[in-house]
């Protein structure tokens, strides 16, 4: 209930305060062993004074009940449904069931004489947001005496740190993954810390290539372990560290020292810095490879590390309260120095132009819809700032509550914290974890892990798709259901022996696997690592799986195929030796064979030089009439057209109109009877290239009809590329031309790896070549009947007349000769005012 105006004056301590204030006037305290505020302790007047008008987060416990206050600043961490506003005045016992057993011994301990307490991001479930959500705290309990000392509440200064904690948690793991990665690289790799050169990670590749174990080597400086390595090799790693530049050896000279005496060879290698989060040089990241056997075929290091920093703390807060009356925003200093502002008292609108533009509208937006009374008038949003001094980018996150009167917006109060490490850890995560992806993917590897305390096992989705499981989480024993039971005895030993305490962890084995959904048995490689907790007890185990099934029947097959070869090689040499005499007599025949196709071949180039001499003529006697004649009609047109009626002019046009027909035709007759002569050498052609040129040539065509075209990736082939441009230069015009009336033309090229089985029935008997690629021009233009299929193809054919369409007749003859020279073929298939479809079949 609301109390008295003036009992409320009578009270200063519980004036102010934001919405918490108001809240705290108008809550009926009768009703609760604290009984009305003038019955108050002193104690508890200023602990409210000071709660509720303070920007931090902060809480009260009060009496034995432990009755509970908080302000403003905490209510963000209630969420926008749950414990607010029934938290306050109401018994802790009451209000926090869900922690209660874990808070009541600490306030106890308070309340009966004890000190006070600071917790670190301790995990404290609470019900907010209509659900039960884990948060994690930093707090302190703090004792609040009476006037004469005696112990009558607890004060709690608090701050959310859940967002860090589980960046934290999230860097951890792939902290883990990327020393898993290390270890498991077939490159030696090692880290160097401080002057000593302590080796503070090293893998297994670099351990056996030194002849020490990883054990020896960690944690050691290096040349204490290895001082016959020290020449050069120290002061190398000693000058990367001074200069800050990466270094690159080949075929570097070395010399490990062994029992049997000393191993020498040659290294590849690669000296990078190691630089801490604010560039600080401490260390050296080395990557070896050994290619003391491949000295003349050196290769570049592909391997690069990248390192994975931990420097997350927790983050600033500020606070900050709007006056929506005047939009004067007032922020505390933390939000001074991140904004740059030059007082703490500031316009709304002109701070909001302070945000990155990329971010602004965002967040104007949350900002207005919660003082409209959207999300309950709370406002949740994430932005960034740019520093006008330095140009740093800085990641602020605001929480804020709309607080009104009467039903009006009055003011916003609310926190902001400065979340930049933990956005750029993030960021960073998220690189890391892609870049890992992008390995295993590249190494077409699937990942797993075992969970040895509670037995199950967690697979990729990779994983789990090839091997027929419907989901990524199975229990142990259903994978070992999955060995084929012939391995199980060989992966046993494999197992135990990698569990034992003189094994360093590592797990390599090669079985089968039954496909969970088929059970059909496929080969795997499976690379792993044990790792043990503080017990020395083996808890987890981290590996990647291969699929070698190919490998292995390719091995199978290639043996069986050997030994046959070998038997028949020997029967043939048995027969070759009992048949020379008619090898001799084939001899003969085939000589005389030789002679006569001698005959033909010169027979043959005769016809073609008669054919491309007929090509000449054909070009200079029928053309030169032909010019001569379209000269004389545009010499009519331009000194005679005036004395010419309009009967004239209309046989004037038609004598020009008919000549550029019969220049057309010619040309195209010249291009039909090239293609049986002019047999360049074939060589390989990208299509794709082919393509843009045959655009290039139709580019005004193109711009003028609107076409609509899309081709997809073309393969190359072996094939005349002149050709090649006549084929496509003539199927895309019909697709431009055969358009229907008012609509734009649009068009579809793409290709398929086709078999022999796939050809339509009708090649099939023609084409021999086990694959083809399947080359498609489709359209959506007027089409054709489907028996006109076959008949497009002849030269002079046409479906249209000229006045409906220009053309010669002869542009899908030319195609097919194109085909033919290819070894190749072309059909069609189409419905009236469907489109038609052109699919071209070159042999691969």
């Amino acid at each position: 209930m609301t109390l008295p105006r003036v009992y409320t004056d009578s009270f200063p301590f519980l004036q102010g305060g934001g919405e918490m204030g108001q809240l705290t006037r108008q809550f009926d305290w009768s009703k609760t062993s604290l009984g009305t505020p003038d019955t108050w302790p002193a104690s508890l007047c200023i602990s409210l004074g000071i709660l509720l008008n303070s920007k931090f987060p902060m809480f009260l416990y009060w009496g034995p009940d432990y009755i509970c206050f908080y302000n403003d600043a905490y209510r963000p961490s209630l969420g926008i449904t749950g414990k607010h506003p029934a938290v306050l005045g109401s018994r802790g016992e009451d209000i926090w069931p869900e922690v209660w057993a874990f808070n009541r011994p600490r306030l106890n301990a308070i309340m009966a004489g004890g000190e006070a307490t600071w917790e670190e991001d301790q995990l404290l479930p609470i019900y907010r947001n209509g659900k039960m959500e884990p948060v994690y705290w930093t707090y302190s309990y703090s004792p609040v005496k009476d006037e004469k000392g005696f112990i009558r509440g607890v004060f709690v200064a608090c701050t959310e740190t859940t967002q860090k904690v589980l960046t934290v948690q999230q860097l951890a793991v792939s902290e883990q993954r990327f020393q898993n990665l290390i270890r498991q690289a077939t490159a030696g790799i090692i880290v160097l810390i401080g002057e000593s050169l302590q080796v503070a990670i090293v893998n297994e590749a670099y351990a056996r290539l030194v002849n020490r174990t990883v054990e020896e080597l960690l944690h050691h400086p290096l040349f204490e372990i290895i001082p016959e390595a020290a020449d050069p090799f120290q002061t190398i790693i000693q000058g990367v560290m001074q200069s800050g530049d990466p270094l690159y050896l080949y075929e570097q000279p070395y010399q490990i020292q062994v029992e049997s005496g000393s191993m020498q060879g040659f290294l590849n290698l690669i000296y990078q810095p190691y630089r801490e989060q604010d560039g600080t040089i401490t260390g050296v990241i080395v990557f070896c490879q050994d290619v003391t056997s491949q000295v003349q075929a050196q290769q570049e290091l592909l391997n690069k590390s990248r390192d994975l920093e931990l420097a997350l703390t927790i983050g600033n807060l500020g606070s900050f309260k709007v006056d929506l009356v005047s939009r004067l925003s007032i922020h505390s200093q933390p939000i001074v120095d991140w904004f740059e502002l030059p007082s703490q008292t500031y316009l709304l609108d002109e701070v909001f132009q302070l945000i990155h533009e990329q971010d602004r509208a965002r967040t104007i937006q949350a900002i207005e819809d919660s003082i409209a009374g959207k999300q309950g008038g709370y406002h949740d949003v994430t932005y960034r700032v740019i520093s006008r001094q330095n140009g740093h980018l800085r990641y602020l996150h605001s929480m804020g509550q709309v607080l009104t009167e009467k039903g009006k917006p009055i003011s916003i109060s609310g926190i902001i914290q400065d979340v930049t490490p933990t956005v750029v850890s993030r960021q960073a995560l998220e690189e890391s974890e892609a870049a890992l992806r992008d390995a295993i993917e590249l190494a077409e590897l699937t990942t797993w892990t075992i969970d040895l305390t509670n037995g199950q096992m967690y697979t990729s989705e990779k994983y789990a798709r090839k091997f027929g499981l419907s989901h990524t989480e199975i229990s142990l024993e259903e994978a070992w259901s999955m060995v084929h039971p012939d391995d199980r005895g060989h992966l046993t030993r494999l197992w135990e022996q990698s569990l034992s305490p003189e094994s360093n962890g590592r797990f390599e084995a090669e079985y089968r696997i039954l496909n969970a959904e088929t059970s059909q048995p496929l080969a795997i490689q499976v690379i792993g690592q044990h790792y043990r907790n503080a017990k020395g007890e083996a808890h987890l185990f981290l590996g990647t799986a291969r699929d070698i099934t190919l490998e292995r029947e390719l091995q199978t097959t290639l043996e069986n195929e050997v030994q046959k070869r070998t038997e028949e090689l020997a029967a043939m040499n048995e027969e070759l030796q009992a048949s020379s005499e008619e090898v001799v007599k084939s001899n003969e025949i085939l000589s005389t064979h030789l002679e006569e196709m001698t005959q033909l071949n010169r027979l043959l180039h005769l016809s073609n030089d008669r054919l491309k001499q007929f090509a000449y003529v054909a070009s200079h006697d029928l053309q030169e009439p032909l010019r001569k004649i379209q000269a004389f009609s545009t010499l009519i047109e331009k000194k005679y057209a005036d004395r010419l009626d309009e009967q004239g002019l209309t046989i004037l046009s038609k004598i020009t109109k008919s000549g550029e027909q019969m220049s057309t035709l010619i040309q195209d007759l010249l291009a039909f009877s090239r293609l049986a002569v002019d047999q360049d050498e074939k060589m390989i052609v990208s299509l794709q290239r082919v393509l843009a040129r045959v655009l290039e040539s139709l580019e005004i065509r193109l711009q003028e009809t609107k076409a609509d075209l899309q081709i997809d990736p073309l393969p190359a082939l072996l094939g005349d590329e002149s050709q090649l441009r006549q084929l496509f230069q003539n199927l895309l015009s019909n697709a431009l031309k055969f358009v229907k009336a008012g609509e734009m033309p649009r068009i579809h090229v793409y290709s398929q790896l086709i078999t022999s089985a796939d050809l339509p029935p009708e090649l099939q008997t023609v084409l021999k070549a086990p694959r083809y690629y399947r080359i498609s021009v489709a359209d959506q233009g007027i089409g054709f009947e489907p028996q006109y299929a076959e008949r497009l193809f002849e030269v002079f054919q046409r479906l249209h007349t000229r006045q409906q369409y220009k053309g010669t007749g002869i542009g899908l003859a030319i195609c097919q000769r194109v085909m033919e020279n290819h070894q190749g073929a072309i059909t069609a298939e189409s419905e009236p005012g469907q489109g038609a479809t052109f699919h071209v079949f070159f042999p691969t």
